[in-house]
């Protein structure tokens, strides 16, 4: 394995973790006399900037490209071991790195489990093994429920290290998407025992022009002998969880973020609901599903206020309600309560006349398709490394002989100041900071006695936005012949808007705490150099020898300061974790059809694929989840 164990050279000092993702929790140096200093400083160094974690971060980006070029190609196992590698996690009969033979054992890193959980549970459902994923997901489950709230040791621990030293906790909207593909595999489960839609596979690439991609089997795994009904209900109570308990807790905790709910989970909680045969609708369902829609209407239309302003420095794709949630909303406005029919739709700016109005009725005998394209990945954070030269001048200004004569003196002057420069992302901004003058004294006294010091420190940043592809469309093609039926997809998440938003309102509290804890370390370094400094003056009585030796102390005091402040700019390690295998956006389409079998087939930017084949039931809805990936990612180096 391609990591660095610091055990041999550090005893028990090494705790097993990823790059960017763990720190060193219980080093203590603790040297016995000042005399030890300069030799400890060298191993200091060198531990500040191995422990964060097994791998380097190099390691860790390529592992984690190599994990999404696979999903991407289709090749799962490969998926799973690399991920298994890169968080050095594994369940017993699994691999433990890619290319590797099943384990015995089982392992989880702790700090990493939710992180792990949630990529491999979204990575064995689109392999079909959604028991496996089941296993993955209802664990990540229970994680979120333990770190939804911050430790206050693991928070004051933080601004001693850097934020990579948490166990991970997860995104507000990380915790929807575990309940939201926990709900889908419950509910692939069921159609699945009920025929209703028989998929050839989950995931569909681009592919070299001219070829055709060979079928993938579809694994789905329905051997747990649970019924369709109550995989229904289980689908359900999944979605009620995901809108109920972790949306709710998101409103609560969300202040002033942007993100505080995602309409088209409550969407799609609603439409669960009609899944079930209708003879096995409770009406305990139906009001939730009410309640959904309703919350769904309000919420696209005050996200596409906040989010769709034009005044973010992201983009987002859903700048108004979709067309097929009003479709939604007005079939289940009708059934459900028609004495207040119009009013209720007044409420959302839908006229007693709209055209929609004839338009949204389910035909007679007919069922509906609800096809679910998640595409792409969702942008990862990348490291802003934002470096800085603390400088102190000293310099003597001369009098002129008329100066002398009116009874002028030379006279000392110090002067400091501190140079920015950054490398990353947005880094732009950071190279037009002007210098900032410091006092010359404040400089020498508290972070460069030595007369210089280099420092930085390191904040998880996105890149900038690109606009999506055209979103793809649906053609249905009836087993019995006939004319295929095509309808357009439109946006109805925008995932990758929610985490830059997420990103961007914590990065003024980030940004905060990773500098007074840079300054901090700064200001320790400098402490230090004056404790090296001060125990190498030895007073011999010889002021030749004293000189000699104030110089000598000087020169060690400065390469003692500039040695620590960099080794406190390496422990600076921006925590750019996220769940990196999430789509960037979901398009969907809803399709009426009469009773009978049908072939899916979606035109998207890169070519059509074919989604398998799909049952259709009169006054029922057959949801159709299906992952695309419209821009091969570059590759490898």
């Amino acid at each position: 394995m391609p990591f660095l164990d610091l055990g041999v050279c550090l005893g028990n000092l090494r705790q097993r973790s990823m790059s960017h993702s763990d720190t060193m929790t219980n080093t203590a140096f603790r040297p016995r006399s000042r005399g030890m200093l300069p030799c400890v400083l060298p191993l200091l160094g060198v531990g500040l900037l191995l422990l964060p974690g097994c791998f380097t971060p190099r390691t860790t980006e390529r592992m984690r490209m190599d994990t999404m070029r696979a999903v991407q190609a289709g090749d799962f196992p490969t998926a799973i071991g690399t991920t298994n590698e890169l968080f050095e996690s594994h369940f017993e009969g699994e691999p433990d790195e890619t290319g590797g033979k099943p384990v015995q054992s089982q392992e989880v890193l702790t700090k990493q489990a939710l992180l792990w959980h949630m990529e491999r549970g979204l990575i064995d459902h689109l392999a079909g093994d959604v028991l496996t994923s089941n296993r993955h997901l209802d664990m990540a489950g229970e994680l979120v429920d333990i770190r939804r709230s911050t430790g206050v040791v693991t928070e004051v621990a933080t601004y001693v290290a850097n934020d990579t030293l948490r166990d991970y906790a997860g995104n507000a909207f990380e915790h929807t998407q575990v309940d939201y593909y926990r709900a889908l595999n419950r509910l692939l489960q069921a159609q699945r025992r009920e025929g209703l839609y028989v998929p050839s596979q989950l995931a569909f690439t681009p592919q070299v022009a001219g070829a055709a991609k060979p079928p993938v089997p579809f694994a789905l795994n329905a051997t747990d002998n649970v019924q369709a009904s109550d995989n229904y209900d289980r689908a359900i109570n999944f979605a009620r969880r995901m809108t109920i308990n972790q949306l709710q807790e998101t409103t609560d905790a969300a202040g002033g973020n942007r993100y505080d709910d995602d309409p088209f989970a409550r969407f799609l909680a609603a439409a669960l609901t009609y899944a079930p045969k209708p003879g096995d609708r409770s009406e305990v369902n139906t009001q939730f599903a009410d309640v959904m829609l309703k919350r769904a209407m309000q919420g696209y239309t005050k996200q596409a206020t906040v989010f769709g302003n034009g005044k973010q420095p992201f983009r987002y794709e859903v700048t108004r309600r979709p067309s097929l949630v009003e479709t939604f909303f007005i079939r289940h406005s009708r059934a459900y309560d028609q004495t207040n029919f119009d009013e209720r739709l007044a409420q959302y700016g839908i006229a007693a006349d709209d055209p929609r109005l004839q338009t949204s009725a389910l035909p007679k005998g007919h069922g509906s398709v609800l096809v679910l394209n998640h595409v792409g990945f969702i942008t990862h954070p990348e490291v802003l490394d934002i470096r800085a030269v603390a400088a102190q001048f000293r310099g003597t200004i001369q009098p002129s002989p008329a100066e002398v004569a009116r009874g002028h003196s030379a006279h000392r002057f110090e002067m400091g100041g501190v140079v920015f420069w950054a490398k990353g992302p947005g880094a732009d901004v950071v190279n037009f900071w002007v210098p900032i003058p410091v006092p010359g004294d404040l400089i020498g006294k508290a972070v460069a006695p030595g007369g210089a010091a280099f420092m930085g420190f390191a904040i998880p940043v996105h890149a900038k936005d690109r606009p999506i592809t055209q979103p793809a469309t649906v053609r249905v093609r009836p087993a019995m012949g006939g004319n295929d039926i095509a309808s357009p997809m439109e946006v109805l998440s925008d995932l990758d808007a929610f985490a830059r938003a997420t990103l961007k309102d914590e990065q003024p509290g980030v940004l905060a705490k990773t500098m007074i804890r840079a300054i901090a370390k700064q200001v320790a370094a400098g402490q230090l150099s004056r404790e090296v400094e001060q125990g190498a003056r030895k007073k011999s009585g010889d002021p030749e020898k004293d000189k000699q030796n104030k110089e000598v102390a000087q020169v060690l005091g400065l390469v003692t300061n500039l040695f620590a402040s960099t080794a406190a700019t390496l422990s600076e390690v921006a925590d750019t974790r996220a769940w990196t295998t999430l789509p960037d956006h979901i398009e969907g389409a809803l399709i009426d059809l009469p009773p009978g079998n049908y072939t899916l087939v979606l035109d998207t930017a890169y070519g059509p694929v074919e989604c398998g084949g799909v049952t259709v039931q009169a006054d029922r809805l057959v949801v159709v989840p299906i992952r695309t990936f419209p821009e091969p990612l570059p590759p490898r180096d």
